[in-house]
């Protein structure tokens, strides 16, 4: 991007505005669901020709198979393949349904003639599409996903569409067009209208293109930025850049106004990351997304201060004045530090992400865009403080100085009384010195090594932070859940009751059982508890009593009687509170357990007299009982219950009667007494949030404390993500630091090959290490559901091995249905239970109301169904699926006691799913943490080896570099005996060898030069002397020959001779100026001011244009001669314009860049070049391209720069010009 020019950069900045435009108009004015709609269309008519030709096949292989309702392998895995693509193929013979591709839904075990009219149809969960084939006696029905159409969503139930239709959950579907919405046609291939999809205006215009807007809108201001950074690197004063600066940041800061004001643009307010739900701080952070926004826009204003902005405008003259202001301004740097802390904190505590580091489960990308938005304004305020300091340093304030107001600047801190302030003061201080040190005694520009230092101090205050605040917001979570503990509610319960209610009022067989002549609390209670109140409700206490409006109570254990409608009436009237919808009423009784109370009325024969029923339900002590499977919860009533990760108990007059969770809790409240309402106590590496909401009750939440495994996890993954964000940001901002840290240097080579493979084995045995953890995981798992499944079998079958078959009309004394008796047995080894028949139908379940919601079919899943029933397997687990919910699945033939067929039994393992689920992800975030830790002490470690192993090589480099002909070098003293010791030794040798060729050297160069410059002088004397002879002999034939014109000539060759001797005294300068050049007064001074003089200087140049480009620099301080280099410059231009031909339109360019040494100068025309043979001796003394001249300014430029410790050299194409650069090294703060 950084060589694309300001017309490019305008042209892309104009395109992204008109396409992300144009996408939101096509998308808004609906014309985009149209096209969709037109896409579903034909994707519908290709599965639909598909599926006709597959539903073909499987008619023809069942009508061409020697036994009944058998196909072979391939027809089998045909019906596999298409379960993957939303596609049923269900077969039937004789109208009776002989197999099936999936179990997903409740499907017809019976086809009906009227299924065959209806291309649409509603099974169980979902809307389908379907086709059918017969081929007597087989009827093949194909269908189409279309919709699912779940009773309640959660995270595994989802009512989406077909995955190839791409349509979000809210479009309806109706048999009919809808007036009220905007309706959509689906047509078969016979041209009948299958169904409509509905859209209102919202859905209509909030199509899936509009997701790619913000992205470009994203794009667009990246652009900006870069086109802003472009602008001020071709400013050629500092008054641009400041108009420049201003412009961008009034123009920001309106924007973003408008842009928070009026929630504009539209499509970027509507995404998630600018939802108010997730975090917002105030009118100017209503978002997560404008704090981005904030933070990019400040981040980038502070670099272009960094970069192009000078900041010593803002400093006075004066000693003291520059002391106060030193301190002024480390006072407002402090404050806006303890701002940022803020607001860190508020976006830790105040916002619904998970900054949990260590618990990589729960981190969203909204996690780490919080941290890079914090981490850009804490880089914002450092730029602007590095910045500053250079000025300061540059102002002659010392170090001591400026730290010592740095130290009085943060006395603020200890009296600001905020959360964290000791890290923050330590924070500020250390990367304060950093910098500091970094300005006033680095002798070069900062490397990697203090970026990667000042990321783990970063890093560091980042874990810090997100812990203690983390802790926070767990402490007023902790706080909300106890509440709502103490309410004494079970939403799980309570759900359940609104199902129980209708049931219970609307059975016909309980007047029946309520009759004088046949009743028995025995005979009701037990069938009350079998038919409604299995399962969960093993947690409570159940307690029915049958009144009439005669009857009366034994009230105890006051033992006192009352009526019993008004001891009801009134214990209502005291503490109930009615469930909407239901019967039941919720009894806040504050006696320390969940209470529900039910009132239901029936008309008893003979005489229709009227009985009451009521339903006292009461939690058990201490119940201990794993949790309700979250399938079949609605979204609302999960999040209900959410209190992952803590443990909880509830004490009632100080003795346990509700606990929860792997923390064992004492059988009295001793060790958790306290006097206010709210505590907090550490006890056995467990926090624990002790609420007491009245004298009586006291409830207890419970949290293991992080441990330093945990931070030190967290800081490895804060430490990768910040390495990476700034490794991307100075790849495309400092190549050179870039470029330094990946050159092929030997040191490099054995740092990156030592880590690349200690990343790789570490990888594999990572990855070896989980997929094995995994695989043992799993296979401990199946063990287990092979015991249990044994255990239910023989339970099971002591109630049935004297049957001859099972049904769903079967029934024993204690039981009246299957049901009952699965459901005893599930409470019993707390699992579900599954009985299917012969043919693959749902004869019993302990968990009936997956069937009665239609989360799930009636029928044996066919794989199962296969392997059991055609392969006769004895045992059969697979992973199964309902919803998105997988889970294992085990099946055994049930037999009686004469060895024949009962039932296929089946446990469906979902109840402790969720635990499961989350062992498995425990254990990997285990495995991937601990090898995180050894992949960074990995990484440091090859980095400190490598340094050690190139440490005696690059000694030896830095005493090579030191080698020079005219200084003694030292030889190196190295104790080792290795191949190094070796090397050594030969250096050493080397340098005596060298010193003594360097004293030859010097001798022969000496005569060499002097023989040179004898015959230098002597060729240059020879020129003008030969003329003076010739005039003197001239002059004096004249006198002997009595010239008339004598005088005259005497005259001329007067003047002959002086301008001659002239030459003469020239040459003897110029070869004195290039014997013994001045040492010249090193100085410091800003190249910037002599560059725009020399500028000016030829500025009315009428034969070329002399161009200055300074690429945003206002400063450019060296250490050298000024007059000297200022004469360098002079002579490097005059030499360009003299080389212009006569025939073009010269341009001269005098460029500056900061480079990584320092400073490069340029000095361009488009001359005609330099012949390459003349290249070779172009800084040679005596060597000239001009007719005039002794050829003696390059070589004299080049002592001069050498001098100064620089370099000059040229870079030439014959015809097109010639480029000569100049590189002087830094001023590194005054030194």
């Amino acid at each position: 991007m950084r060589k694309l020019s300001l017309p490019y950069y305008l042209l892309l900045l104009i395109l992204l505005l008109f396409v992300s435009n144009g996408l939101d108009y096509f998308a808004g004015s609906g014309k985009a669901r149209e096209w969709q709609m037109h896409r579903i269309q034909r994707i519908f008519l290709h599965k639909e020709k598909n599926l006709k030709e597959k539903v073909n096949r499987v008619a023809e292989m069942f009508s061409a198979a020697s036994e009944k309702c058998v196909i072979p392998e391939e027809g089998l895995n045909l019906l596999r393949n298409v379960r993957q693509k939303d596609v049923t193929i269900l077969v039937y013979r004789n109208d009776s349904l002989c197999c099936w591709s999936d179990n997903s839904s409740d499907y017809p075990v019976a086809i009906k003639a009227d299924t065959l009219n209806h291309p649409l149809l509603k099974l169980g969960n979902a809307y389908y599409a379907s086709v059918l084939q017969k081929k007597e006696p087989y009827t093949v029905m194909g269908l189409i996903l279309i919709k699912h159409l779940y009773p309640y969503e959660n995270k595994y139930l989802r009512n989406t569409f077909n995955a190839d239709f791409h349509l979000p959950s809210s479009v309806g579907v109706a048999k009919a067009p809808l007036d009220e919405l905007y309706s959509f046609p689906l047509k078969n291939e016979s041209g009948t209208n299958v169904l409509y999809f509905c859209f209102d205006t919202y859905q209509l215009k909030n199509h899936p293109v509009r997701n790619f807007i913000p992205w470009l809108y994203a794009v667009f201001g990246l652009l900006l930025i870069l086109f802003v950074r472009k602008l001020l690197y071709q400013a050629r004063s500092a008054k641009e850049k400041w108009v420049i600066f201003l412009a961008y940041f009034v123009a920001g800061v309106l924007l973003r106004i408008v842009m928070i004001q009026w929630q504009w643009p539209a499509v970027l307010y509507r995404t998630s990351l600018f939802s108010p739900a997730h975090f917002a701080a105030g009118h100017a952070l209503p978002s997560l997304g404008d704090l981005l926004l904030n933070a990019v826009f400040t981040f980038s204003l502070a670099y272009f201060v960094f970069r192009h902005i000078s900041c010593r405008f803002f400093l006075g003259t004066g000693k003291k004045l520059l002391i106060l202001q030193s301190f002024l301004y480390h006072l407002v740097f402090v404050a806006i530090a303890v701002f940022l802390h803020l607001l860190f904190d508020s976006l830790v505590i105040d916002s619904d992400i998970s900054f949990e580091i260590r618990n990589i489960p729960d981190l969203t990308v909204f996690t780490f865009i919080g941290l890079f938005s914090i981490a850009l304004l804490f880089v914002s305020v450092g730029l602007i403080y590095r910045r500053f300091a250079e000025a300061v340093a540059n102002a002659a304030i010392s170090p001591k100085v400026f730290v010592s107001s740095l130290f009085l600047a943060m006395g603020i801190l200890p009296v600001s009384r905020i959360a964290g302030v000791l890290s923050l003061a330590v924070f500020i201080f250390v990367v304060s010195l950093f910098i500091v040190h970094s300005v006033y005694y680095r002798k070069r520009n900062v490397g990697f090594s203090f970026y990667v230092i000042l990321i783990l101090l970063f890093s560091l205050y980042t874990v810090i932070i997100a812990d203690r605040a983390g802790w926070q917001k767990e402490w007023e979570r902790g706080k909300v859940i106890a509440t709502g503990l103490a309410a004494e509610h079970d939403p799980v319960a309570e759900l359940m009751l609104g199902e129980i209610a209708p049931a219970l009022a609307s059975d016909t067989l309980l007047p029946l059982k309520l009759q004088p002549s046949v009743f028995r609390y025995d005979d009701l209670d037990n069938y009350l508890q079998r038919r409604y109140f299995g399962g969960y409700w093993a947690r409570y206490d159940i307690q029915f009593t049958i009144c009439d409006a005669d009857d009366s109570l034994l009230v105890q254990p006051e033992n006192r009687m009352t009526h019993c409608y008004s001891f009801f009436s009134d214990m209502l009237n005291n503490y109930g509170y009615p469930l909407s919808d239901t019967g039941f009423y919720y009894l806040n009784n504050q006696n320390g357990r969940i209470s529900y109370f039910g009132r239901f009325r029936y008309k008893v024969k003979p005489r229709n007299e009227e009985t009451d029923l009521f339903v006292q339900i009461t939690s058990r002590q201490i119940i201990e009982a794993p949790g309700y499977p979250e399938l079949l919860l609605d979204e609302k009533t999960s999040s209900a219950l959410k209190a992952e990760g803590y443990a909880y108990a509830k004490y009632y007059k100080g003795q346990l009667i509700t606990q929860s969770g792997k923390y064992p809790y004492s059988l009295v409240d001793t060790m958790f007494r306290s006097g206010e309402e709210f505590a907090l106590k550490k006890i056995d590496n467990f926090q624990h949030i002790v609420f007491r909401p009245s004298a009586d009750n006291l409830i207890v939440l419970s949290k293991p404390v992080s441990t330093f495994f945990e931070k030190l996890t967290a800081f490895s993954y804060v430490f990768i993500f910040y390495f990476l964000s700034a490794a991307f940001f100075l790849l495309f901002t400092s190549t050179g630091i870039i470029e330094s840290a990946f050159k092929r240097t030997f040191r490099n080579r054995i740092q990156y090959s030592m880590i690349f493979l200690l990343l790789l084995s570490l990888f594999l045995l990572g990855g070896g290490a989980v997929y094995f953890s995994l695989r043992q995981y799993n296979a401990r798992h199946t063990e287990a559901l092979k015991e249990k499944m044994q255990s239910v079998y023989f339970e099971l079958y002591r109630y049935v091995h004297k049957e001859k078959s099972l049904s769903p009309d079967w029934a024993s004394p204690g039981f009246s249905n299957p049901d009952e008796l699965l459901a005893e047995i599930s409470n019993m080894f707390y699992c579900d239970i599954n009985l299917y028949d012969r043919r693959g139908f749902l004869i019993a379940t302990s968990r009936p109301e997956i069937f009665h919601r239609h989360l799930a079919g009636n029928l044996m899943q066919p794989d199962a169904y296969r392997e059991m029933q055609f392969l006769h397997r004895a045992e059969f687990i697979q992973k199964e699926q309902t919803g998105t919910l997988s889970y294992f699945s085990a099946y055994v033939p049930l037999r009686n006691n004469a060895g024949e067929f009962l039932a296929y039994l089946n446990l469906p393992y979902f109840t402790r799913q969720n635990q499961l689920a989350a062992d498995i992800s425990n254990l990997i975030v285990a495995l991937v943490n601990i090898y995180l830790l050894l992949v960074l002490l990995s990484v440091s470690l090859a980095v400190l080896l490598s340094r050690q192993i190139t440490l005696p090589l690059r000694m030896i480099q830095e005493r090579m570099a030191q080698v020079k002909l005219d200084k003694k070098s030292e030889p190196i003293d190295y104790p080792g005996m290795d191949e190094i010791a070796g090397l050594v030794n030969e250096y050493n040798r080397m340098v005596i060898a060298l010193e003594q060729s360097a004293e030859l050297l010097a001798r022969s160069e000496r005569e060499l030069a002097w023989r040179e410059m004898a015959r230098q002088i002597a060729h240059e004397i020879r020129n003008p002397l030969t003329p003076m002879k010739l005039s003197i002999q001239h002059l004096q034939r004249a006198w002997e020959d009595k010239s008339p014109h004598f005088d005259d000539l005497l005259r001329r060759t007067a003047s002959t001779l002086a301008e001659q001797i002239d030459i003469l005294s020239y040459i003897a300068a110029s070869f004195s100026s290039f014997a013994s050049i001045p040492q010249g007064k090193a100085e410091p001074f800003n190249l910037i001011d002599i560059l725009r003089s020399t500028a000016l200087l030829f500025e009315g140049n009428e034969s070329a244009r002399i161009q200055l480009e300074l690429n945003g620099l206002e400063e450019a301080l060296v250490m050298a001669d000024k007059e000297q280099i200022s004469r360098v410059l002079t002579n490097l231009v005059k030499n360009a314009l003299q080389a212009i031909p006569s025939d073009r339109k010269g341009i001269v360019v005098l460029e500056i860049r900061k480079t990584n040494e320092g400073f490069r100068i340029m000095v361009a025309d488009n001359g005609a070049g330099i012949p390459e043979e003349m290249q070779g001796r172009l800084f040679q003394p005596n060597f000239t391209t001009k007719t005039t001249g002794m050829g003696l300014g390059l070589a004299i430029s080049k002592r001069i720069i050498e001098h100064a410790g620089g370099k000059i050299w040229f870079e030439t194409q014959p015809g097109k010009g010639t480029q000569f650069y100049i590189t002087l090294p830094a001023l590194q703060n005054g030194q």
